[in-house]
């Protein structure tokens, strides 16, 4: 699309004589730019391997005491949770306790939030910021 705009500009431009210098510029961008190959690379600049989805058989419930004992629950009841292998990963060490999970969810942003409210508080202390109550009365 802008190398056909390029093309018109500057065919335009040169049979009237008005050419500027931002459609110069910007001409000689796109002829770069194509002549370069830019339109072939990825975005990012970097070529990256295809998304490797996990095989499901490394999610088991084997090992976990909470699933295990749902799974006997159930089998007790005559019942079979073909899913449950879909809740292992809420069990692996990595991603911690529920309550720490949660205790990230809720308190991520605190300690900068925090840092900013006293920076701008502050400044306005300093700044000598006027306070909202005015000397007259009502």
């Amino acid at each position: 699309m802008s190398y056909l705009l390029c093309s018109y500009w500057t065919g335009a431009a040169f049979r009237t004589g008005t050419v500027t210098e931002l459609q110069r510029v910007l001409c000689s961008a796109v002829q770069w730019y194509k002549a370069t190959g830019y339109r072939q690379s990825n975005m990012g600049g970097h070529e990256c391997d295809p998304y490797k989805i996990p095989d499901y058989k490394q999610f088991t419930i084997q090992g976990i005491p909470q699933l295990e004992e749902l799974e006997k629950a159930l089998a007790k009841k005559g019942l079979k949770d073909p899913w449950i292998r879909n809740e292992a990963w809420r069990y692996h060490p990595g991603f911690g306790t529920p309550l720490l999970r949660a205790r990230k969810l809720f308190f991520r942003g605190f300690p900068l939030g925090l840092a900013l409210t006293v920076v701008t508080v502050a400044i306005t202390k300093l700044a000598g910021g006027d306070d909202g109550h005015g000397d007259g009365h009502h």
